[in-house]
């Protein structure tokens, strides 16, 4: 039965071809027939994931695929000198640049595609390592949360425990999520998963302030009540 993973795999194979004019020998280990042939090793990771012999580790639609592929070819690609400063001609608001006229307005390029082109210089090992030491940190939370509700010190010890679950499980790991969230160098989960990688720049901050604002309107509503039923004593604190 074939899938759309299969037909990555097919694709993965037709980018080897286009990158060494052979095919890929099955039965051998991709990474090694990538070194072999001198795949950059952006390229070589879009190759090896869409090429995994278990479909569950492929990308997951031939779209994700290419992004990643576009995405890994700007990273092998040589760093080219910068180009020469644009011309603002003083009788109209053209710009003279080598490839002709551009920018009719004279105004300059969104910053978020430059910054966009910085992170993706960085190795992807070293955003493997950041996402570690981003991941351990959340576990200290959790940790912390957990201690707090089992072992509470202070004035939670006057609160019953399924308030203090909803206050840390809840609203205090739930903001962590959101916080290590955004730390997160998100390249191999944007490629993993297609869904995760329509959100980008504005489109994912205004998710990431929803979820914060949900959460915050929760924990009020849950106080709230609490002090308006007598379960929390204010008058102890």
């Amino acid at each position: 039965q074939t899938s759309v993973r299969s037909d990555v795999y097919a694709l993965g194979a037709l980018l080897f071809f286009c990158l060494t004019g052979v095919d890929p020998k099955p039965g051998l280990d991709m990474r090694e027939q990538c070194e072999a042939r001198g795949i950059p090793t952006p390229l070589a990771d879009a190759v090896c994931m869409s090429m995994a012999l278990d479909p569950v580790k492929r990308f997951a639609s031939a779209e994700a695929l290419g992004r990643a592929t576009r995405a890994a070819y700007d990273l092998s690609r040589p760093v080219r000198p910068p180009a020469p400063a644009p011309v603002r001609t003083p009788a109209s608001e053209t710009v003279l640049t080598p490839q002709g006229l551009q920018n009719p307005a004279g105004l300059p390029r969104p910053a978020a595609s430059a910054a966009y082109g910085l992170l993706s210089r960085v190795p992807e090992s070293l955003g493997r390592i950041w996402n570690t030491l981003v991941c351990f940190s959340l576990l200290v939370f959790f940790a912390g949360s957990h201690f707090a509700v089992f072992h509470p010190t202070g004035a939670n010890q006057s609160y019953p425990t399924w308030l203090l679950i909803i206050e840390y499980f809840f609203f205090v790991d739930g903001l962590m999520v959101l916080m290590h969230f955004a730390l997160l160098d998100k390249r191999r989960l944007r490629r993993r998963f297609a869904l995760l990688d329509s959100y980008r720049g504005k489109k994912l901050a205004k998710l990431w302030f929803k979820a914060l604002g949900v959460l915050l309107l929760c924990m009020i509503v849950i106080v709230a009540v609490a002090n308006a039923t007598g379960v929390v004593d204010t008058s102890a604190t």
